[in-house]
């Protein structure tokens, strides 16, 4: 297969590191600098989402926004410029569940196939096939579009239909973020108290409370963990996401009619959580 992939930040430059050596890769970044560093990985390099998809089976995008998404694909120099009836388009990102059914609607007038294929990774991932993958949409495209993330995965979930996958990926992203708010005010409380917090990680590690993501937020607290080092664990990057991420959910959960008091307030606390989790103590 022919592989297109845009989006080398933080997760993108993961998977595509994982794809370069196992398929014909190209790909597109607007940062000059990676887009060298996977040229000389042996990836080709595209000038613009219209150029990687001429010639691509599937295009992967991983970028940040819904913006971008649009930006991508419907853009002038975007892939449904130049695509050929038949490609696949897998969208990692996380977006709302409505701008996945514009881009599908848009993209099948071209007959263009899109899977929603967003992806996750936990603090003690592998440093390779390092990523979870959500995939949702049409049997034989998520079977083409498995094969094509096979090298990157350290999972495969196959959640059903079109707009499944995102939606496991929205709520698995409430639990989190409403994780990291209990957290904050668990070492406010914690701290007041003057707790050794390496004695809380113990507890919450043992009795099954915390999982890996919990247990590393706390270590790293109690000062028995490095901080990650990876472009996006910045207070205002992960403030930014996050806020999107949150707004997709409460943006699903009014069309759908689904009551979530504890995600406004997470949403409502996230900037600030974040803030006082990954600022310098």
């Amino acid at each position: 297969m022919n592989i297109g992939f845009i989006g080398l930040g933080n997760m993108g430059n993961s998977i595509a590191r994982d794809l370069v050596s196992e398929h014909a890769l190209t790909v597109y970044d607007v940062g000059t600098e990676i887009v060298e560093e996977f040229s000389r990985l042996g990836a080709k390099v595209a000038l613009s989402p219209a150029d990687l998809a001429a010639a691509a089976d599937i295009v992967g995008v991983c970028v940040r926004t819904d913006e971008q998404v649009l930006e991508v694909l419907k853009g002038p120099n975007g892939i449904l410029s130049s695509a050929r009836p038949g490609l696949i388009v897998a969208i990692h990102s996380t977006i709302h569940l409505s701008t996945l059914d514009q881009v599908y609607a848009e993209a099948q007038e071209r007959g263009v196939h899109v899977v929603d294929a967003p992806v996750t990774r936990g603090a003690n991932a592998p440093k390779t096939k390092a990523v979870v993958f959500m995939v949702g949409g049409d049997r034989d495209d998520v079977a083409k579009v498995v094969s094509y993330v096979g090298p990157a995965a350290l999972k495969i979930v196959e959640t059903g239909g079109r707009g499944t996958a995102m939606a496991v990926k929205i709520c698995n992203n409430l639990i989190g973020y409403i994780m990291l708010v209990t957290l904050r005010d668990t070492f406010r409380l914690a701290e007041a108290a003057k707790v050794d917090l390496k004695a809380l990680a113990d507890v919450v590690g043992s009795n099954g409370v915390a999982g890996p993501n919990m247990l590393y937020s706390i270590n790293r607290r109690a000062g028995v963990a490095a901080q990650l080092h990876r472009a996006i664990d910045t207070a205002e990057n992960n403030a930014k996401i996050s806020e999107k991420d949150l707004s997709c959910a409460l943006d699903a959960a009014a069309t759908l009619g689904v009551e979530m008091p504890a995600v406004e307030m997470a949403r409502n606390e996230i900037r600030t959580t974040m803030f006082e989790l990954l600022s310098p103590r």
